[in-house]
């Protein structure tokens, strides 16, 4: 059977609910014109804030509950991106724990912060009276005993704790003045050892023993028997609680207490006047709004967790589906880096094309003009040829000199350049040219490059896999801590500065990352991350201005060599042509009238092929172009093709952990339902059997809610401030010699 004070809790609970859900009703109704306001992990209020002040106070206290040292901790949430923040603080020795921005000191305690947009973590320490004191008490077989006394003794043993608040407003209640407390909910947690521990009991509070220890959770609510105005003997609320014991070598580790106001703070933020309620019994039994206000929240809840069983039903398929456009993201990602690199050819041979024509269709104008002087020509060739025949030994050997004189300086400007040639004959030349025209082709030098940039990024593995690891084991550290202690790192380092987390539970969270870092999903996870970093490193270094310096160097020297080729060929063009026309000039004399005949079709002939060149000639700008825009939009295809596979991927490798939260999500909508509906059916139940002064007992839980609003820091907060605080004691453990 529940106690008294157990029943009165509830019922006051249950009062604000109905309130609550008659307050949810009313927006409903109101939907259209009453905005949601956005919540997060601070209290947000409907008045826009400069800034909300976060305060942890940790009190370091002796066995016996008196205070040895308060340390608090502040965060200031800088709601508006301010770069200075008006602060107040009762606090000595405050110290920056998460970061540079400094701070002016004023006067009453006044300080300003150059936050810079930036939000404000800082610690310090206070001498000041607490707004719950704490006593605690040993009694070993009846008597009173300290700590140090009890250490060590066999017998049996009782623990009290008490609070005594000491925080109020004095509030008018029925035309009276009172003190109204503020309302603070302590729970009490300790381990005791079945070695040390036997036959425990505890009086308001819960006892759990996982069959090596007993686990204690004590609960007082100092404060509100006043609030409420009810005599003890109608109904008792805790300011205490005990546990008794059978103890052997007495030995009792830290204990903590925490106190808070903020289950009371968020009641009064719903903003809920209790007082105007004036029966809520008679409003159950009337229009039924309140009930069907219920129905919905239980229907939304339990539409929440049917949802979240179809989804989990599909995260099967999700992962199947995500596998599948990660394996055809990775083949898109293949093409279009082959289709770049296509592209980029095709528009170096266009402009190589464009090039070309450009000298042809000089050429045909050229050759236009030259037919038309070809057949006056004609005649004065056949009476020179005589003479030409006689020197044709001596021409023949001044044309070879000539031409291994221009090999012999190409072989020179060729060295000169860092490349490396054999020697160049009037046989070789052309085909020694070709292939290092070849060596100079861009596919060439940028596969050349990669395997040089390849190779000098492998060389860094380990230092990027070290990269990727730290980066990965402070996530898996971030997890772990929040898992196994509720706390982010920030709050989980500070609670270690401050003594409050033992070796035990530090080297259990080290143990935890240690195992998950050795699991192969995170193995996995670093290797993949790896490889992508290795191809980034792969990928940046080839767009650096080195790699593209000596692909253009690559590109105008193969320019250069084809120049100096196309030079070479028409002096061999000629050196060739000579030795033909010597040995024929004894019959070209009889050839010339024939030429002179034909020279006239030459001439209308390269009229026509220059006009055709000039139109070949536009056609390949065109070409050249449009080429060029091939290129640079595969580039970007294959770049977004890169950027697609990795987001894919990092999307498959978080699925397990998608699915995973699914699964916790749905058991927790699965208890949200059930817990809802038992909740409301108690709550409603207790209401109608309550049989005291219903509307009086509002008003009181009305001042108190208040009240508790008003409490919103303990080191002091400026007015442009919002806030909430939370108290933390720690006892030393009492042990033996």
């Amino acid at each position: 059977m529940k106690s008294n004070w157990t029943k009165l809790v509830a019922i006051v609970m249950a009062i604000v609910m109905v309130g609550g859900l008659v307050y949810a009703y009313d927006v409903t109704d109101r939907s259209e014109t009453v905005e949601t306001p956005a919540t997060n992990d601070v209290e947000v209020t409907t008045e826009e804030v400069s800034a909300v002040k976060d305060e942890t106070v940790y009190v370091l206290a002796n066995a016996d509950g008196t205070v040895k040292k308060i340390i608090v901790s502040d965060w200031i949430s800088n709601a508006l991106n301010a770069s200075s923040i008006s602060d107040t603080s009762e606090l000595t020795g405050i110290t920056n724990v998460k970061g540079d921005e400094s701070y002016t000191m004023g006067g009453d305690n006044s300080c300003v912060w150059d936050a810079s947009g930036n939000d404000i973590y800082y610690q310090g320490t206070i001498e000041k009276e607490l707004p719950v004191t704490m006593k605690v008490t040993y009694y070993l077989d009846g008597k009173a005993v300290s700590a140090q006394d009890i250490a060590g003794k066999s017998g049996k043993v009782t623990i009290r704790y008490e609070f005594e608040n000491n925080q109020y407003e004095m509030v008018e209640i029925d035309g009276k003045q009172e003190k109204i407390y503020v309302p603070f909910l302590m729970l009490t947690g300790m381990i005791l050892d079945d070695d040390h521990f036997t036959n425990v009991e505890v009086t308001n509070g819960k006892l759990i023993n996982d069959g090596t220890r007993q686990i204690v959770c004590g609960i007082a609510l100092p404060g509100l028997q006043e609030n409420l105005g009810i005599e003890k003997e109608t109904l008792n609320i805790p300011n205490s609680f005990e546990i008794t014991a059978d103890a052997k070598d007495f030995e009792l580790g830290i204990t903590v207490t925490v106190a808070t106001n903020e289950i009371f703070n968020k009641l009064a933020d719903e903003e809920i006047d209790f007082s105007d309620l004036d029966s809520l019994k008679d409003m159950l039994s009337e229009t039924g709004e309140i009930g069907e206000a219920v129905n919905q929240v239980l229907d939304g809840s339990q539409a929440l967790y049917d949802g979240l069983c179809t989804l989990l039903e599909k995260s099967e398929e999700l992962v199947t589906g995500v596998k599948k456009l990660a394996e055809g993201a990775e083949a898109l990602k293949t093409g279009a880096d082959s289709l770049s690199n296509g592209a980029a050819q095709i528009a170096s041979g266009a402009a190589s094309l464009e090039e070309g024509i450009g000298k042809v269709d000089a050429g045909a104008a050229s050759l236009a003009s030259g037919a038309a002087s070809l057949a006056s020509g004609a005649k004065d060739l056949s009476s020179g040829l005589a003479t030409i025949s006689a020197n044709n030994d001596t021409l023949n050997a001044g044309a070879k000199k000539v031409f291994e004189s221009l090999l012999a300086t190409a072989q020179t400007q060729i060295t000169a350049a860092g490349i490396e040639c054999p020697t160049l004959t009037i046989d070789n030349y052309a085909k020694t040219l070709d292939t290092l025209i070849a060596s100079l082709d861009e596919s060439n030098v940028y596969a050349l490059c990669l395997q040089e940039v390849t190779k000098a990024v492998e060389a860094k593995r380990s230092d990027v896999e070290a990269g990727v690891t730290a980066v990965v084991r402070q996530s898996v550290y971030e997890q772990v801590v929040l898992k196994a202690t509720g706390m982010d790192v920030t709050t989980y380092e500070g609670a270690i500065a401050a003594g409050m987390i033992n070796e035990q539970t530090q080297s259990m969270i080290t143990q935890a990352i240690d195992g998950q870092m050795a699991t192969e999903q995170v193995k996995s996870t670093i290797s993949t991350n790896v490889e992508a970093q290795i191809q980034k490193l792969i990928s940046d270094n080839m767009e650096s201005d080195a790699v593209k310096a000596k692909m253009v160097q690559a590109s105008e020297g193969a320019k250069s060599l084809a120049a100096l080729k196309a030079s070479l060929n028409e002096y061999n063009t000629f050196y060739l042509g000579l030795q033909q026309y010597t040995a024929g000039v004894a019959t070209a004399a009889t050839g010339a009238a024939t030429l002179s005949a034909g020279a006239a079709q030459v001439s209308q002939g390269a009229a026509s092929l220059s006009e055709g060149t000039g139109a070949l000639a536009n056609g390949s700008g065109t070409l050249t172009s449009g080429a060029k825009e091939l290129s640079e939009g595969a580039k970007a295809l294959a770049s977004g093709a890169n950027e697609l596979y990795n987001g894919i991927l990092t999307f498959q490798n978080g699925l397990p952990a998608l699915v995973s939260g699914v699964t916790d999500l749905k058991d927790g909508a699965g208890q949200l339902s059930d817990g809802l509906q038992n909740f409301y059916e108690e709550a409603t139940s207790m209401l109608e059997n309550y049989e005291g002064d219903l509307s009086v007992l509002m008003t009181r839980v009305q001042a108190t809610m208040d009240v508790s609003h008003d409490y919103q820091s303990f080191a002091g907060i400026s007015d442009e401030m919002s806030g909430n605080v939370r108290f933390i004691y720690r006892t030393e453990a009492v042990k033996g010699n």
